[in-house]
C-alpha cells in the first residue's frame, strides 16, 4: 500500500471517532473469572435479571438456553470469545427474559475487541503495518466507540505522517498554449498574387496579423475557395504555400517555410519527464531510440538510475510519443498454464505350466538290493533280531534302514517306478519336476499438478525429479608428506523431467506453445567413475485456443520377456501346450503430460493502435 494512501485511510478511520467518545462499562457480580491476554472475563451468574414484562418461555427452551450459556463459558475458558459471543446471543434468542445472556455476549464482544487491539499493537511492534491496520479496522467495526482503538488509530496516523516524504508546497505549472481568436466569419477567396500577399490577405480577412519570415517565397500563386471558415482557410493556405504558423498572441502569428530548420527555430518546445517503472537498462535504451529515431526528438536523455527519460520536443510530437509509450507500457498478455503430469507403470507376469523331468536313472532292483544287504549286514541282523522285519522280506528291511537313517543317497531314497520281474526287475528314477500357476499384475499411476503464470513470449520451466551430484574432477594436496587432502569438483545434473514452455498469444485467444521436453536418468554404467546419463528429448509447437488442452505422451521404457521350459517341439503339438512351462513378463512405463493454457489478461485486443498524424518536416 502506498504511504500516502495508507495515511489517508488512517485519517478516514480516525474521523469516525469524536472527542466525546465514552467507554461502556458493565458491572457484574463476582464469579468465575477467565483470563484473556492481559484482561479477565467474568460471566454473569444468576441475578435478579428478569425483565419487567417477562416473555413466556417453555422449559425446553430454557434448558437449551442454559446449555448454550454453559457452552459460551467453556469457549471463554478456551480463550475463544468470538465463539462465546455467538453462544451467548443464541442463548438470549432462546430465552430473552435473562439479561445475563445479552450482557455476557456484550462482554465477550468487548474482549474480542481487546484481543484485536493487542494483536494490532504486536503487529506494529514487529513492523507489519498492513496487518496492524487490518486488525484495528476489525476492532473498530466491532466497537466503533472504543476509546483504546481510537487512541491506537491516532498512533498509526502519527507513524504514517512521520514517514511521508516532504512535498513541495509551491509548484510551477506551464502556461496554456497560445490560441488565436479570429473572427467567426466565412469568406470566399479568388486571389492571384504572390505567396506573401496571399497569406496576408487571407489572414487579414479574419482579423489576424501575420509576420512573414524571410524563408517565405515570393512567387506567384492561385487561391480559389468558397465559403470557408478560419481553420479551413489556414489549412488550405499552408498546403498552397508550404508554410506553417506559430501564434504569438490571440491576433498575431509568425509564418515561415515548413522546413526542419524553421520548425526547430520557431516552434515551441515542451519538456516532459516520462517514468518507465520496471524496465531494465536495455528496455530504457530502446525507449530512447524510439524518441530519437521515430519522432526526431534529439533532445532526450535517459536516466537509468531513476527509470525516467526527459524529452524536449514540439507538443504534437510529444503527444504522439505519449500515445506510443502508453501502447507499449500496457504490457504483454499473460496466461496461466495448468500442467498435469501422469506417470503410468504397468507390470504383468504369468508363469503357467509343468516342468517335466529332463533325465532319468535306470537300475536293476535285485543288484541294488544285494549291494545294500552286503554293505549293511550287521544292521540287517539287528533289524531281523528285533522283529522289525523277517528274513527274506527285503522290502521291509530296506524300509527299516531308510527310516532309521542308515540308508541315504541310494536309488531307493527317491520315488521310482519298476517294470519287468525276477532277476530282470528294473527300476527307473526321474529327477525334479514341478507345476507352476502364477499371475502377477500391477498398475501404478502417479499424478503431479502444477499451475503457473507466464507472460507472452516468456519461457517457463517445470522440473520434476532430483539434482544428482556428479564428481567431475578432484585435486589432491601433496604439499605435506604426512597427510594429503582431496578436493572434489561436483557438478549437479537434473534427473527426471524438464519441461520448457514458451507461449505466443495471437488474435482471438489463440495460443501457440513451443514445447521442449527432456527426460534424463542414470544409465547404470560409468566411464572413469563418472555416471553415464540417458537423455530423451522432444521439441515441437502446438497451436490451440485458450481453455483447450494439449496432450503429450512418451513411452519411457518397455520390456517383454518370454521363457519356455520343456521338451523341444512339445509345446507346438495340439493338446500338449500345458506340458511345458511358459513364463511371460511385460514391464512398461509411460509419461503423459496434459497442458491447458488460460489467457487471463489480453493486453492488446486490437491488431493495431490508433493512427497518429505528425507534421512532415
Amino acid at each position: 500500500m502506498h504511504k500516502r494512501q495508507a495515511f489517508e485511510l488512517l485519517l478516514g478511520t480516525a474521523a469516525m471517532f469524536s472527542l466525546d467518545m465514552w467507554a461502556r462499562q458493565v458491572t457484574t457480580p463476582a464469579s468465575t473469572t477467565t483470563m484473556i491476554g492481559s484482561a479477565s472475563f467474568t460471566p454473569i451468574e444468576q441475578t435478579a435479571d428478569r425483565s419487567i414484562n417477562p416473555e413466556k418461555v417453555s422449559h425446553r427452551r430454557q434448558h437449551r438456553a442454559e446449555k448454550m450459556f454453559l457452552a459460551g463459558v467453556k469457549a471463554i475458558e478456551k480463550n475463544d470469545p468470538r465463539t462465546a459471543e455467538k453462544d451467548f446471543l443464541q442463548a438470549h434468542e432462546l430465552d430473552p427474559n435473562h439479561q445475563r445472556y445479552s450482557l455476557s455476549a456484550e462482554i465477550a464482544r468487548q474482549y474480542t475487541v481487546m484481543q484485536l487491539i493487542h494483536q494490532a499493537k504486536e503487529e506494529r511492534r514487529l513492523g507489519h503495518k498492513d496487518q496492524s491496520l487490518m486488525a484495528i479496522e476489525e476492532a473498530v467495526r466491532l466497537d466503533p466507540q472504543n476509546p483504546i482503538a481510537a487512541g491506537f488509530i491516532l498512533t498509526l496516523v502519527a507513524d504514517a505522517s512521520k514517514q511521508l516524504p516532504m512535498e513541495h508546497t509551491a509548484s510551477i505549472e506551464a502556461a496554456a498554449p497560445v490560441e488565436l481568436m479570429p473572427q467567426k466569419e466565412r469568406h470566399t477567396f479568388h486571389l492571384r498574387a504572390d505567396e506573401q500577399d496571399l497569406i496576408r490577405q487571407v489572414l487579414h480577412a479574419y482579423g489576424i496579423q501575420a509576420t512573414l519570415d524571410a524563408s517565405v517565397k515570393n512567387q506567384r500563386a492561385h487561391f480559389d475557395t468558397d465559403d470557408v471558415d478560419f481553420e479551413q482557410a489556414v489549412n488550405l493556405v499552408k498546403l498552397a504555400t508550404n508554410t506553417f504558423f506559430v501564434p504569438l498572441d490571440s491576433l498575431h502569428l509568425i509564418v515561415a517555410a515548413d522546413t526542419e530548420e524553421n520548425r526547430n527555430k520557431y516552434q515551441r518546445q515542451v519538456t516532459e519527464t516520462i517514468y518507465f517503472p520496471g524496465l531494465n537498462i536495455t528496455e530504457l535504451t530502446d525507449m530512447g531510440n524510439i524518441a530519437r529515431n521515430i519522432f526526431g526528438a534529439t533532445h532526450s536523455v535517459v536516466h537509468a538510475d531513476h527509470n525516467t527519460m526527459t524529452i524536449r520536443a514540439p507538443e504534437p510530437e510529444l503527444t504522439a510519443m505519449n500515445e506510443i509509450y502508453t501502447e507499449l507500457l500496457v504490457g504483454r498478455s499473460e496466461l496461466q498454464l495448468e500442467v498435469r503430469l501422469y506417470e503410468i507403470d504397468k507390470t504383468k507376469a504369468i508363469n503357467v505350466g509343468v516342468i517335466l523331468p529332463s533325465s532319468a536313472t535306470v537300475f536293476n532292483v535285485p543288484s541294488e538290493i544285494n549291494n545294500i544287504i552286503t554293505n549293511n549286514s550287521s544292521l540287517i541282523d539287528q533289524i531281523i533280531s528285533s522283529g522289525l522285519a523277517s528274513a527274506g522280506d527285503y522290502a521291509a528291511i530296506i524300509a527299516a534302514l531308510i527310516a532309521s537313517g542308515a540308508l541315504t543317497g541310494t536309488v531307493f531314497n527317491n520315488p521310482f517306478a519298476v517294470f519287468g520281474g525276477g532277476l530282470t526287475l528294473t527300476g527307473m528314477e526321474w529327477n525334479s519336476r514341478s507345476a507352476n500357476m502364477l499371475l502377477n499384475s500391477s498398475d501404478v499411476r502417479s499424478l503431479d499438478q502444477v499451475q503457473l503464470r507466464v507472460l507472452d513470449q516468456e519461457e517457463a520451466t517445470i522440473r520434476s525429479g532430483e539434482r544428482y551430484p556428479i564428481m567431475t574432477s578432484s585435486f589432491s594436496n601433496l604439499a605435506s608428506s604426512s597427510s594429503t587432502s582431496t578436493i572434489p569438483q561436483i557438478q549437479y545434473e537434473d534427473l527426471g523431467l524438464t519441461l520448457k514452455v514458451k507461449p505466443h498469444i495471437g488474435r482471438e485467444n489463440e495460443v501457440s506453445l513451443n514445447l521442449e521436453l527432456k527426460v534424463s536418468s542414470l544409465a547404470g554404467s560409468t566411464i572413469n567413475n563418472i555416471p553415464v546419463l540417458n537423455n530423451r528429448q522432444y521439441t515441437g509447437v502446438v497451436s490451440l485456443y485458450s481453455g483447450d488442452s494439449a496432450l503429450v505422451v512418451s513411452a519411457i521404457s518397455k520390456r517383454d520377456l518370454l521363457e519356455i521350459t520343456g521338451f523341444p517341439g512339445l509345446n507346438d503339438i495340439p493338446g500338449f501346450q500345458n506340458g511345458t512351462n511358459r513364463q511371460d513378463a511385460t514391464d512398461s512405463m509411460e509419461l503423459v503430460i496434459l497442458i491447458t493454457p488460460h489467457v487471463i489478461r489480453l493486453a492488446h485486443k486490437e491488431a493495431a493502435g490508433p493512427k497518429l498524424l505528425l507534421p512532415q518536416h
